[in-house]
C-alpha cells in the first residue's frame, strides 16, 4: 500500500439539528498506520488495562441496569464530552500510558521504546483537505488507529479522579460511558450537581462537557430509559426500557420509495 497524507472527510450527523459535520481522517494511508495498530494491540496484550465504566452498546447498559432499584430522589444525568477526540491532550495521555506500562511490570527499556514509537505515531497528526495540508495543534484525529484507545485511557483517568475526588461524587450512583456520551444516575441536589460538574470541567482545561438533567426519562444510544416506581418497593425507582430511534433526514428514503413505486407500476400507471 502506498502512503500519503491522510485525507480529511466529513460525515453528516443526520440526527442533530442543522446536520453538523463530523470530521474524520482516513488514516489508513499514514506511514505509521500499521505501527500504530501494532502498538494498540501490544498495549492491550501486555497490560491488565480495563475500562470499568465503559459499555460496548445499549444492550450491555440495559443488562447492567435491569432489576436495579434506586432512591426516589434519583434522576438521569446525561453528559457529553464536547469534541472529545480533538481535545484529548496527547502528551498527558502518553504519560498515562507510560505509567500503566510500568505498573504492569515491564522493563524501563521496553516502556521507553514503546513511548518513543507512540510519539512517532500520534504526537504530530496531519491531514489533507481541499488542497491544503493541516496539522492538529493537539488532540487526536477521529479515524486514527490509536485514537479510540488513547481517548479511553485519558477518559478512564478522568473518571477515576472525578468519581473519587469530585465534590459530592458519592451522589453519582452509576456512571457509564459510550465513547464520549456519559449516562449517570444522580441522587444529589441541583447545587451538589453544579459543584460536581464544576470539578468535572476543571480536570483539564481543554475538555468541556455538556450536562443535561433528564429527570426520570432519557434517550441514550438507541434505548429510552425511564425511572419508574418499583412494583415491589414503593420507595424505590427501577429502570424501564424501550427502543429509541434517533430522528433522521428522510429525503433519501422518500426518493428511494418513489423510485421503487415507479419501477413497480405498470406502463399505463407510469403514463
Amino acid at each position: 500500500m502506498s502512503t500519503a497524507v491522510p485525507r480529511l472527510y466529513g460525515q453528516l450527523k443526520v440526527h442533530k439539528p442543522d446536520k453538523p459535520i463530523r470530521p474524520v481522517v482516513a488514516s489508513h494511508t499514514h506511514p505509521a498506520f500499521f505501527l500504530a495498530k501494532f502498538l494498540g494491540s501490544e498495549f492491550q496484550k501486555v497490560t491488565s488495562f480495563s475500562l470499568p465504566h465503559c459499555i460496548a452498546n445499549s444492550v450491555q447498559l440495559a443488562e447492567s441496569l435491569h432489576g436495579m432499584r434506586f432512591p426516589p430522589t434519583s434522576r438521569i444525568i446525561l453528559t457529553d464530552a464536547n469534541s472529545m477526540f480533538t481535545h484529548i491532550p496527547v502528551l498527558k495521555t502518553i504519560d498515562i500510558i507510560y505509567e500503566i506500562l510500568i505498573k504492569s511490570g515491564l522493563s524501563y527499556n521496553y516502556v521507553d521504546e514503546f513511548e518513543k514509537l507512540a510519539r512517532i505515531c500520534i504526537q504530530h497528526n496531519i491531514c489533507y483537505f481541499n488542497g491544503e495540508t493541516y496539522i492538529f495543534p493537539d488532540g487526536l484525529p477521529m479515524g486514527g488507529p490509536l485514537s479510540s484507545l488513547l481517548g479511553d485511557i485519558f477518559m478512564d483517568r478522568l473518571e477515576q479522579w472525578i468519581l473519587k475526588f469530585g465534590r459530592h461524587s458519592s451522589k453519582a450512583l452509576l456512571w457509564y460511558r459510550f465513547v464520549d456520551d456519559i449516562f449517570c444516575i444522580w441522587t444529589g441536589t441541583d447545587s451538589e450537581l453544579a459543584l460536581f460538574t464544576h470539578d468535572l470541567h476543571s480536570f483539564d482545561e481543554k475538555l468541556s462537557f455538556s450536562v443535561t438533567d433528564s429527570s426520570h426519562a432519557a434517550n441514550y444510544l438507541d434505548v429510552s430509559i425511564s425511572l419508574v416506581q418499583d412494583d415491589i418497593d414503593d420507595n424505590s425507582l427501577t429502570p424501564k426500557f424501550a427502543i429509541y430511534r434517533k430522528p433522521q433526514y428522510t429525503g433519501v428514503n422518500k426518493f428511494v420509495r418513489a423510485l421503487v413505486l415507479q419501477r413497480s407500476a405498470t406502463p399505463a400507471e407510469r403514463a
